[in-house]
Parts: C-alpha cells; sequence; structure tokens
C-alpha cells in the first residue's frame, strides 16, 4: 500500500533564525540543525548550541521519535529519541510528527527516506539549482510504501544489523590502518 506523507503525519518546518545560530551560555532552547543527522540515521543530541529567544513557533519543537528531515542540500532523514525539552528545529530541517505510531513506524520511514529509492524520489522533488532545496508542498504529496506492522519492523531489524556491522567494519579499518602506520614508523626509524 503507498500514502502520501500527509496521510503519516504532520509536516513542520523548523524555526528561522535571522542570521547563523551562535551557542549563547545563556540560551534558553537546544538547536538542532541539518548536521545533526548523521548517515545512519540517528538525530546527535549532544553538544547542541544554545541560544535565546523570547517567543517561538511551538511546533518547531522536537519530540521523542519525530522523523526528521534536512530540507537543503543532502536530503537525510532520522530518528529523534528521547524526552528532552527545550530543542528546536533550524529551518533546514522538517519534522514529521506520526499520526498513528502504532500503525507507521517513524523508523521505517527515516530508513525509507534515506534509501536509494526514498532519495530518488526526493531529489525528484529538488527546486534548486546551486544548492538542493526541498518544497513543503511536494513533500506532502511524497508516496511512502507502507507494509505490515511486521514488514516494517523486519526492515528496522535489517537495517539497525547492517549499521551496526558497518560501524564495526569502519572500526577494524582505523585499527588496521593505525596498526599499519606504527608498523612503517618503527620500520623507517630503525
Amino acid at each position: 500500500m503507498q500514502i502520501s506523507i500527509t496521510d503519516i503525519g504532520e509536516v513542520i518546518l523548523g524555526h528561522s533564525f535571522r542570521e547563523a545560530v551562535k551557542n549563547d551560555s545563556n540560551g534558553n532552547y537546544f538547536i538542532l540543525q541539518a548536521k545533526n543527522i548523521d548517515r545512519d540515521g540517528k538525530v546527535e543530541t549532544e553538544d547542541l548550541p544554545t541560544t535565546f529567544l523570547e517567543s517561538t513557533k511551538r511546533k518547531a519543537l522536537v519530540q521523542d521519535r519525530d522523523v526528521i528531515l534536512s530540507n537543503r542540500g543532502t536530503f537525510r532523514a532520522g530518528v529523534l529519541y528521547g524526552n528532552q525539552k527545550n530543542i528546536l528545529a533550524a529551518s533546514s530541517l522538517y519534522i514529521i510528527r506520526m499520526h498513528e505510531r502504532e500503525r507507521y513506524l517513524p523508523e521505517f520511514l527515516a530508513i525509507f527516506l534515506n534509501s536509494q529509492a526514498g532519495q530518488a524520489l526526493l531529489e525528484g522533488m529538488n527546486r534548486g539549482t546551486l544548492i538542493k532545496s526541498l518544497p513543503k508542498g511536494s513533500l506532502l504529496e511524497l508516496p511512502v510504501p507502507i507494509p505490515p506492522l511486521s514488514t516494517q519492523q523486519t526492515v528496522i531489524d535489517i537495517h539497525r544489523s547492517y549499521s551496526a556491522r558497518s560501524n564495526l567494519y569502519e572500526r577494524k579499518i582505523r585499527i588496521e590502518e593505525r596498526i599499519t602506520n606504527k608498523t612503517i614508523s618503527t620500520i623507517i626509524s630503525q
């Protein structure tokens, strides 16, 4: 079954700032930006900059298990976990807040958006020439395949397993690189 994003959840544009976000030690909001979504679809909330705002769009405050999608440059999606308060999405992000989380798993949607098929659809909606951008109106109509809940969970499990193996392989390569460099340095310095 295919349905549009509109049927799955609400799409919320992040807060617009007049200038670049600068860290303010007296800030009352943490700012989530596109760079906080890693290539594995994880949303990193450690070391977020803070800023002081007297008022903001309340909908732009992220919630547990919101799908976060960058809307400029590289279209990357992730799921935010945790009930942190006062984390505000920047305007470079869309928040997709699922209507029925027991029927549509946020993790499945993020995996789909990051997949080759999802990326091809998002690229087709691109409205920028120099800097890619994703219009909200186009995103609302994005067709998403929604399999049964058990299949969504299987896709999530497969993705988690792949990500874990991939991270181990990368770690192994870094260790082997250090060993090789140390060995070469030792041999050369003799």
